[in-house]
């Protein structure tokens, strides 16, 4: 029996699957190299898009503060209103009392 076929058969396929893995794993480089590369660009842009929330964030956080500052402010002035009105209203008063004496 000539097992030349054979062997020429069994040196062919081993180049073939030799052949797919090389060509493979070449493939599997090069699809890793890209989402290494996207990943990167995404994480870059999140990375931006935090920071700008964040400034975003502080700045709303200092309007927040000043609106607080002036409802206090005004509150203060309220109450400093309603005690001049009555000082005025008791002097009023005092002022009726005075005259009604003459």
């Amino acid at each position: 029996m000539d097992w030349t076929p054979l062997i020429i058969a069994l040196i062919t396929a081993a180049g073939s699957i030799a052949g797919v893995i090389i060509t493979n794993n070449k493939s599997n480089r090069e699809m890793q190299a890209s989402l290494d590369k996207t990943q990167s660009v995404f994480e870059a842009h999140v990375t931006e898009q935090i920071g700008s929330l964040r400034s975003d964030v502080e700045r709303l956080e200092s309007k927040q503060d000043k609106h607080n500052r002036l409802i206090e402010r005004t509150y203060e002035l309220e109450q400093e209103v309603k005690l001049n009105t009555a000082e005025i209203n008791r002097h009023k008063e005092r002022l009726k009392a005075l005259e009604g004496n003459k």
